[in-house]
């Protein structure tokens, strides 16, 4: 699925990380409508929004899988399809 790295903001059912970019983990359910693919949703939302939009992450319902603690911190890098999610939890 290409580098995983798209300009793009997202729909409902991701992650935006304060207006700053939108990450969707991998899905195994992502199959193309009337030749319309995941990988166009998410290049059509980055080109709307202006915002980075990361996909095909290792978080969601399919393995491998981590877990993203809602309400935690995260400093997340991305560079040429690869990256890291660091995060930190604050009282």
């Amino acid at each position: 699925m290409g580098d995983g790295i798209l300009r793009h903001q997202p729909p409902a059912a991701c992650y935006h990380l304060a207006d700053r970019e939108i990450l969707f983990g991998r899905s195994g359910g992502n199959q193309p409508v009337l030749g319309y693919t995941a990988e166009d949703v998410y290049r059509d939302l980055a080109e709307e929004l202006q915002l980075p939009v990361l996909y095909d992450l290792d978080y969601g319902h399919v393995p491998p899988q981590m877990t993203l603690v809602n309400g935690a911190y995260a400093e997340v890098e991305a560079v040429n399809g690869r990256g890291t999610v660091k995060r930190y939890f604050y009282e």
